[in-house]
Order: C-alpha cells, then sequence, then structure tokens
C-alpha cells in the first residue's frame, strides 16, 4: 500500500459502500506499518470498514517474520473476484514513473471459482483469530454460465505446509511442457530443482524463454541476483529476455497454448518457500493464445541476453551476483 491517486480513489468508494451498508474486510500485509502514517486506518475504522494488519512486524529473533502475506486478492459478494500481481500503489497504473515504464497482469473470476479465493482471504483473516463464523461467508455462491472448454484452479500457497505448492505447480507445467514455456517474473532466484527443470525442458526441444525487468528495484540487489543464473540457463538454450523499458511485474506462465497460471508467485525463494501467495491454474486455449500474444508484445520491447551480451554485464556485478546468490533464500 502506499499513498498517491489509487489510494484516494479507492479509499473514496470503500468508504461510499460502508455507509450503504456493504460489509468491509480490509487485511494489509504488517511490514506496510512502516511506511504509512500511524493514523492511515483511522478514517477506515470511522466508516466502519474492519482493518487489520497481518503479522505486525516486531523486532524479535523469530523466522515468522519472513512469513508476508503477499497475496492480492479482492472478493465482492463471493461472486466476483480479483488477482494477479497489482498492488495498490500509483506505479502499478503509470501514474508515475518508478523504475521505468511497469508491467502487471491481474486476472477477474465470475462464478464459482471466486468461493476459494472468499475462502483464502478468510484464512488469512482468522488465522490469528479465535473466530469461527466465516461459514457464513462461504454458504452461497454464484454459478456463471459459460460454454467454454475450460477449467480452472484456484489455488494458495501457504509457508507452513509441508508442500510448496507455488514451485510444484510452476515445475509441473514446465515437465509437462511439449512445445513451449513462457514465463514472466520480476526475480530470478530459485532452487536447483526449478533450475535443472528449465534446463530439462530446454534440452528435450521445448522453447523456454524467461522474461525480467531490465531496470531493477531496491536498489537493484535482486536483479543483481538473479543474472547470476542466466549464463547456467542460456548454455543450456534456454532464452532471458529483460524488458528494456522498465520494470515487468507480472507472474505468468503459460505452456503450449493451453495451460496458464496468473497469480502473486513470483520465480524467488521468497514467493516459493517464506510467502502466503496465490495464484489460478488455467487449462483454455483463448486465455492461453491471448497470453501469448501479450507476452510476445513484451518481448518485442525486450533484450535477448545472449551469452556475449551476459559477459558485458559489469564484472563486479557479476561476481556480486554470485555472492548474493549464496544468500538467495533470505532475499
Amino acid at each position: 500500500i502506499s499513498p498517491g491517486y489509487i489510494l484516494d480513489k479507492l479509499t473514496k468508494i470503500l468508504k461510499q459502500k460502508a455507509e450503504e451498508g456493504v460489509e468491509i474486510k480490509f487485511l494489509f500485509d504488517g511490514s506496510n506499518e512502516f511506511f504509512l502514517d500511524t493514523n492511515f486506518f483511522q478514517e477506515f475504522k470511522e466508516s466502519g470498514i474492519e482493518v487489520k494488519p497481518f503479522l505486525p512486524v516486531r523486532v524479535i529473533l523469530s523466522t515468522i517474520q519472513q512469513n508476508r502475506d503477499h497475496r492480492k486478492i479482492v472478493v465482492i459478494d463471493n461472486r466476483i473476484s480479483y488477482t494477479g500481481g497489482v498492488n495498490i500503489a500509483d506505479e502499478y497504473a503509470n501514474i508515475y514513473e518508478k523504475n521505468g515504464h511497469w508491467v502487471d497482469t491481474g486476472i477477474k473470476l465470475v462464478g464459482e471459482g471466486t468461493k476459494s479465493f472468499t475462502a483464502m482471504f478468510l484464512e488469512m483473516w482468522y488465522l490469528n483469530s479465535d473466530e469461527e463464523n466465516y461459514k457464513r461467508y462461504l454458504k452461497d455462491f454464484y454459478s456463471a454460465n459459460v460454454d467454454k472448454k475450460s477449467f480452472l484452479v484456484p489455488f494458495g500457497a501457504n509457508p507452513f505446509l509441508d508442500e510448496r505448492i507455488g514451485e510444484n505447480v510452476y515445475i509441473d507445467i514446465i515437465n509437462r511442457s511439449k512445445n513451449y514455456v513462457y514465463i514472466s517474473t520480476p526475480y530470478l532466484t530459485i532452487t536447483n530443482k526449478m533450475l535443472n527443470a528449465l534446463k530439462l525442458a530446454s534440452q528435450r526441444g521445448v522453447d523456454v524463454k524467461i522474461i525480467l525487468p531490465h531496470i531493477g528495484d531496491h536498489k537493484g540487489i535482486p536483479l543483481i541476483a538473479g543474472r547470476s543464473y542466466y549464463l547456467d540457463l542460456i548454455k543450456k538454450g534456454v532464452k532471458i529476455f529483460e524488458y528494456k523499458p522498465g520494470f515487468i511485474h507480472s507472474k505468468i506462465v503459460v505452456s503450449d497454448d493451453f495451460t496458464s497460471v496468473i497469480g502473486t508467485i513470483n520465480m524467488d525463494y521468497r514467493s516459493f518457500y517464506h510467502h502466503f501467495e496465490d495464484g489460478v491454474l488455467i487449462y483454455e486455449r483463448e486465455l492461453a493464445e491471448e497470453l501469448k500474444t501479450h507476452w510476445e508484445e513484451i518481448i518485442g520491447k525486450s533484450i535477448e541476453i545472449t551469452e556475449d551480451r551476459y559477459y558485458e554485464f559489469n564484472v563486479v556485478s557479476r561476481f556480486i551476483g554470485r555472492v548474493l546468490r549464496l544468500f538467495a533464500s533470505l532475499m
């Protein structure tokens, strides 16, 4: 959450809906408390909007502080839901330029799939609470009449579970691919399991392409760390691109004109192992082809990082990237 035009507009709408009698719950990750005024949500509360921080940051020696809420979910009447990479900040709409031109992706669901997102939101809302009245929110749902040959599965990733659902979904798509796998992600700090899946897919003839930002955030540290994986992937035939105009924040996987994922999951340790995340796994030709077209438009504005171009990166930054890679699980 960041103060600005988008937040002001959203606040106005939420207050209006609260006055109309709509029940509103607003959950935000506790790390935002570093950047927001202490009285920021007071006007929300005065309007009858329920506001709650997820895991407020405390100065304690505990690994639980790593487990942030990275989900971006809007659910409306158990009928309509939204998710994707978009946070509540002006750069996501390119109202102001931060790290160059910003690219992001989201998805809207109408119908039964929303019930899963309602449950995911309530999972976080009641995580540290004794309340159990969430069942009333899941009682009714809207069934959309759709004649498309499609199937979708909303899913959540929880760092407290044994299975790393986000990473497993990505790897499963990569392993099943026959013709191509296109991925966009703002960060690339991955396990050997993921690294090997990408390389093996390329070696068996799959067209594997990954788009990342050309302009990094967080002082460029994640970008430098991510570049340390490039050479290993390029040598095995994986094609790496950097979006030249700025920062790509999309979290997309699309494969073989049929399978796609849109959600909040980055290709990094934090998303795969530390954060609460969500996504939608979709089997549908129309959407996959639309995403592929969008992806190819981004490619047209990107630089392919060949082996020669990799060696043009500053030698000091390449060395630092290798060092940072040792701490990838903490980044």
